[in-house]
């Protein structure tokens, strides 16, 4: 006799990370605000976290999205490349 047994179930759907649009979000308000530059404040990330998932951000949007993100020490700032500074 087997000292184990099989119950018919379904498992639950994973509820894994999913893909966020909080960066996303974050490129179009700082289009949609006009300015030539920012620097990125309060988003309880690690700047090199914030620059990569704004850099690949910009790089999925509509390709005539002209934003350039740099990174300068623990600095994040979004820079409009259709604007002079």
């Amino acid at each position: 006799m087997a000292d184990y047994k099989f119950v018919d179930a379904t498992p639950p759907t994973r509820a894994g990370r999913g893909k966020s649009d909080y960066y996303a979000k974050m490129i179009a308000a700082f289009v949609k605000s006009g300015k030539p530059s920012v620097k990125v404040t309060e988003t309880g990330r690690k700047p090199s976290t914030l620059q990569i998932g704004l850099a690949k951000a910009v790089k999925e949007s509509d390709p005539a999205v002209p934003v350039r993100v740099r990174k300068s020490g623990d600095d994040v700032f979004l820079v409009r490349t259709d604007m002079d500074e």
